[in-house]
């Protein structure tokens, strides 16, 4: 493994620091525990695109500052696993910032990571054990661990894992670590709050999807009791 001096340079709002190793799934791989393993480590250029859709999240990643895309596959269950990705910018900000899911959703969130990026962060996220669109829940059927992955465990694996392979890629400690999602994400981010408080120095938790057994089927009972008595169909039926 090559490694370099740290040279923090001020430039502009973002600290640029210099990798301590190259962007390669060698060199992660020495990085992480038995249960893990690199499904890809790539080098993006400035301005480069990322191109990894999954049903929740199918869009291109373009404009992208120069980073080290990683993904990483976790074994968190006989019965389970889940996948996280980083994006590793040349110019960090020393902070480090996670992004959430939404719905039953499956997928790395890739796209809020680029905005994340764009500023100065490194960026991770979960797929939380599986893949899916957002109202496609079949995945939990007579699962048990996944439905732990997906509820927590996936994230703050991820999270803990992302900043030991942040910090080992810079050679330097992460001065703050905060959190943002919506829905799914907001709630997965007062689930951090709750479970493991260490893990974010803040949290931007918005319209959190709480209590899912109970939301769910309140969501049925809202729409039954706002449902016209007369459908427009009949209305309009001769």
């Amino acid at each position: 493994m090559r490694t370099h001096t740290i040279i923090p340079v001020i430039l502009g709002s973002h600290a640029v620091s210099v990798q301590a190793f190259e962007c390669t799934a060698s060199a992660f791989s020495g990085l992480l525990p038995s249960n893990a393993t690199v499904n890809f480590a790539a080098a993006v250029p400035a301005g480069g695109s990322f191109n990894h859709p999954s049903p929740e999240f199918p869009t291109n990643d373009t404009g992208l500052p120069a980073l080290c895309a990683v993904s990483i596959n976790v074994i968190s269950s006989p019965e389970s696993t889940f996948n996280f990705g980083l994006f590793l910018p040349e110019r960090w900000n020393n902070r480090y910032m996670a992004s959430g899911n939404g719905g039953f959703g499956g997928g790395i969130n890739w796209n809020d990571m680029e905005s994340n990026v764009l500023n100065g962060f490194a960026a991770v996220s979960t797929d939380t054990g599986h893949l899916s669109e957002v109202f496609n829940a079949s995945w939990a059927l007579n699962k048990p661990e996944s439905i732990i992955d997906w509820g927590y465990r996936a994230m703050h694996e991820s999270v803990v894992m992302g900043k030991q392979i942040t910090e080992a890629y810079y050679n330097c400690q992460i001065q703050y670590s905060y959190y943002s999602g919506c829905s799914t994400g907001g709630r997965q981010g007062l689930k951090e709050v709750q479970m493991f408080p260490e893990d974010f120095d803040g949290v931007l938790a918005g319209a959190p999807a709480w209590w899912t057994s109970h939301l769910q089927t309140w969501s049925l009972e809202a729409s039954k009791k706002s449902r016209p008595s007369v459908s427009l169909y009949e209305e309009q039926s001769f």
